[in-house]
């Protein structure tokens, strides 16, 4: 069993080393390619000082080198920090100081925002630069490194000590003050609910997965990891192509998609306007949405174009990824109401409260409650916050059993 984030590239690399692993437009990295270059640049951050634990960020857009960089980063035994590159500096900036970046993965396309990283206290000391150095403006204290150095490392797995309760990636969301909040996750988190996604959607080599969310959105650790464990290819959709319904109509035909994964509001766009007949998108056999309610009206409307894929609503906060699941036997009807959000996944436990902090009877509401073992470790240097979210377990083990209050309310 993998213990780790990146044993799932370095398995299905040795089982599937011909294999497509990432697509990204007319470009495309084998299994064995790409744990070789994750492996070659993993030595790189090393020699450059990057030890277990440290916080690396990524400032580049989606593309093979992200992928790349994402794996190097846990071979190196570091916590990978996605950043949205189309942010505002002065966001991200705040991000890299509050987890003590020093070491930036980035592109020269995103060169103009590096002065203001320093500008916002951000203490960085290197960055790599995954398309190369030329032409870029040197910055006080802090080294360029080209990540064409890498090149010329060894290829093989590193063996650098880890273990599952270690933090694997930091993903900053909003939070109530208008300052970013960084959620801890550890590669226990993330394998938790890859090793249950993979068998409920039964992910294999013959796959072809969708990656439509951002890095730095939850979603995407299922693009990236379960098609990993499965031996599956990602396919990376552009962002020129992931708002525009025709275009993703025409995306998922042309790379024969079989598994989908995103945000419904992305299917309510492609039903009403992807020019969609019945039985089109045959290769889809399975279509997952979470992050938002699902207008039944429109959740109909593309199950009745799509008829021959099955249909899965997910819920959890970034909190705890993925922590409920529902299969969506048939079209909902004008009465049906909301999607519920179903049942707890393997290894996760849910209940709800009342205001007094006791569980509610069945058919009574009250606010969610989630324990397991995709719940986050807390936020960063944020003990305050984390007490407040993860408390006691009404009749719980002691003090290691808590929960996540997610301030939904449900009905039990």
């Amino acid at each position: 069993m993998p213990q780790l984030l990146h044993d799932l590239l370095e398995t299905s690399a040795d089982r599937h080393p011909t294999a497509v692993a990432v697509v990204d437009g007319d470009r495309e990295l084998t299994y064995g390619a790409l744990n070789e270059a994750a492996n070659k640049l993993a030595r790189l951050l090393s020699d450059k000082g990057v030890l277990p634990g440290d916080r690396v960020a990524l400032y580049l857009r989606k593309s093979i080198e992200k992928v790349v960089a994402v794996y190097a980063i846990l071979k190196a035994g570091a916590v990978y920090v996605p950043l949205d590159s189309s942010a505002p500096v002065t966001r991200l900036g705040f991000i890299a100081k509050d987890c003590g970046v020093e070491v930036m993965v980035t592109s020269a396309r995103n060169r103009k925002g590096w002065a203001q990283f320093l500008d916002e206290g951000a203490p960085l000391r290197a960055l790599v630069v995954m398309d190369g150095i030329d032409g870029t403006e040197p910055l006080s204290g802090v080294e360029m490194v080209d990540a064409a150095r890498a090149d010329g490392n060894d290829p093989s797995d590193l063996a650098v000590p880890r273990i599952d309760e270690d933090l694997a990636y930091i993903l900053y969301t909003s939070g109530s003050t208008g300052l970013p909040k960084g959620v801890m996750l550890t590669h226990r988190n993330a394998l938790g609910f890859v090793e249950w996604a993979c068998e409920e959607i039964g992910v294999g080599p013959e796959d072809r997965l969708s990656s439509h969310a951002p890095f730095h959105f939850d979603l995407s650790t299922f693009d990236l990891f379960a098609a990993a464990a499965g031996g599956a290819r990602v396919v990376l959709v552009p962002k020129a192509t992931s708002v525009f319904p025709v275009e993703i109509a025409k995306f998922i035909a042309k790379h024969e998609i079989t598994v989908w994964y995103s945000v419904p509001s992305i299917l309510s766009l492609l039903a009403q306007h992807g020019n969609l007949a019945v039985g089109d998108l045959p290769s889809l056999r399975a279509v997952i949405f979470a992050g938002e309610v699902f207008p039944s009206k429109y959740l109909s409307m593309i199950m009745e174009l799509v008829p021959h894929a099955t249909w899965h609503n997910w819920y959890g906060p970034t909190e705890t990824n993925v922590c409920t699941a529902y299969t969506v036997a048939e079209p909902p009807g004008p009465a049906d109401g909301d999607i519920p959000i179903g049942s707890a996944i393997a290894n996760v436990e849910t209940f709800v409260l009342d205001d007094t902090g006791n569980r509610v009877a069945r058919g009574e509401q009250g606010e969610l409650h989630v324990r397991g073992v995709t719940v986050m470790r807390g936020y960063w240097g944020d003990p305050e916050r984390t007490s407040k979210r993860l408390g006691p377990v009404p009749g719980g083990l002691g003090a290691t059993d808590v929960a996540y209050a997610t301030g939904d309310l449900v009905i039990e």
